[in-house]
Formats: C-alpha cells, structure tokens, sequence
C-alpha cells in the first residue's frame, strides 16, 4: 500500500460566488496598494451595459500585479457596491483612494458571466453581507498566517489517500 499526500487550495472553492447549469461563476478579490512613483492603479474602466468594466490593464502597474485583469467587471471597491452608482461616481472614488494613497479592494467577476450573475442577485440567491463578512475575515486570517512556521499553505486543506493494493 503506498501513500499519497497533496495540498488542495481552497480559496477556489471560496471563490465560487455559485454554480448553475453553465458551470461556476467566480469572484476575484483583488487588493491592490499603489506603489506606482505616477500614482496609477494600471487600468481603464468603462462603463459598458450598465457595468464597470475594466481594460487595459497594463502589466507592470499594480493592478495587473494582484489579479485584475481585461473583462473583470466590478462589483465592490473597499465593501462598497457600486453597481448602482453612476460611472463618473466609480471613477472619482477609484481617483479619491489613489490620490489618497489607501488600499483598493475590489471583487469583481468576468464580464462573461454579468447576465448569470444578475439573474441569481435578482432572485436572492446571494447574500453579499455574509460574503463580504468571510472576505474580510479571510484577509485577517492570511496576514496573522504569513507569521505562522507551518510548512502547509495558508488556506489550504492537507488531503492524505491511501491506495490499496486490490
């Protein structure tokens, strides 16, 4: 009989906002710090079908550097919804936390998966508060973690299979 251990991660199963018959729909939790010298996250945002849609995302900025990418549409900066508010709005708060040199957090999904996604918040299939609430818990979690002189990953799950010889 021999003995196989592996590390799942399971911040991807956290990250599964829900799964319907098309598959699963993710949410990406992008913290980004600017420690850019031109106070510049490194991306532009659209406002496209009553969404903030963010594009060109350049490479060497620090947007690109914590995950954001072309298509991500924005749900959340810093806990806040935006997805109410107007484009000009969005754009002035993304301004205001730079200029401020503050930390942006934002959730976003892939704009692929917008129309899915209003169809189960319109049906109240999401509860946000409890979301956001293991978000932010998560992150408290993952900083005390970095300390730790554990060899297993922060947020990973230890799978241990034996096989038999049958």
């Amino acid at each position: 009989m021999s003995l196989i251990i592996f590390i799942i991660s399971i911040k991807d199963l956290e990250n599964i906002l829900f799964t319907d018959d098309y598959g699963p729909v993710y949410l990406k939790h992008c913290i980004i710090k600017n420690d850019s010298e031109y106070n510049l996250l490194g991306f532009l945002l659209h406002y496209v079908d009553n969404v903030h849609v963010v594009d060109k995302v350049e490479e060497n900025y620090p947007a690109y550097k914590n995950g954001l990418r072309n298509d991500d549409v924005i749900l959340f900066i810093n806990n806040k919804n935006i997805e109410h508010m107007l484009h000009n709005d969005v754009t002035m708060l993304l301004r205001s936390l730079v200029q401020s040199n503050q930390t942006v957090d934002l959730i976003v999904i892939n704009k692929a998966d917008v129309e899915r996604y209003k169809n189960y918040k319109e049906k109240s299939f999401i509860n946000w508060e409890k979301i956001l609430e293991e978000n932010n818990r998560n992150d408290q979690a993952i900083y005390v973690n970095q300390f730790s002189t554990s060899p297993v990953l922060p947020n990973a799950r230890v799978c241990i299979l034996e096989t038999s010889n049958t």
